[in-house]
């Protein structure tokens, strides 16, 4: 081996080894941020809040939702009463928060760039180990997760033919002090 092919194996072996190593730091940032997360009750929020205590407690990182984004996120017939952006250090989310009778009861978070569903998931599998279900259907995959700690259901919704990634949080039991 000349060399000039000793030292380019060696350039990319260097290159490939920053690569892994920038990814792992990356991961790792987005676990410890989820983390955070799910021992502070999602951010800044706990479940049962009203609208008012969860806007108050964002500080101005919630808004109440225009009536196209009430149109546009209305799952089972409850709109929104609360959206904003949820930003990790690697990733942005739209976010959206919904309340019923007993305050809040449901977080969905969907990725602003599709193309990072891998590492999403993968930094979820790493707080949470491996879901409970996953349910391969025609065109998505569902994983689902317990968070028996934080009192959180967590389901990962793989839309994949339209290019959507949505992380749903709702309460195991509700009324508990602890949540998202």
């Amino acid at each position: 081996m000349t060399w000039l092919a000793i030292f380019i194996a060696h350039d990319v072996q260097r290159r490939d080894c920053r690569r892994a190593t920038a990814g792992g730091l990356a991961a790792i940032a987005f676990v410890i941020a989820i983390i955070n997360s799910a021992n502070a009750d999602w951010q800044y929020t706990k479940w049962g809040m009203s609208v008012e205590q969860a806007q108050r407690a964002s500080k101005g990182s919630l808004r109440f939702p225009t009536a196209k984004e009430q149109a546009e996120k209305t799952i089972q017939s409850l709109a929104p009463a609360l959206v904003g952006i949820h930003r990790t250090p690697q990733y942005q989310f739209n976010c959206a928060l919904y309340f019923g009778g007993r305050g809040l009861e449901r977080v969905n978070l969907a990725a602003n760039d599709y193309s990072q569903k891998e590492a999403i998931i993968a930094s979820i599998r790493a707080i949470y180990g491996e879901p409970v279900e996953t349910n391969r259907l025609r065109k998505q995959i569902i994983y689902k997760w317990r968070d028996d700690r934080g009192n959180n259901f967590i389901q990962v919704s793989d839309i994949f033919f339209i290019r959507n990634l949505n992380i749903h949080y709702t309460p195991m039991r509700t009324g508990a002090e602890r949540g998202l």
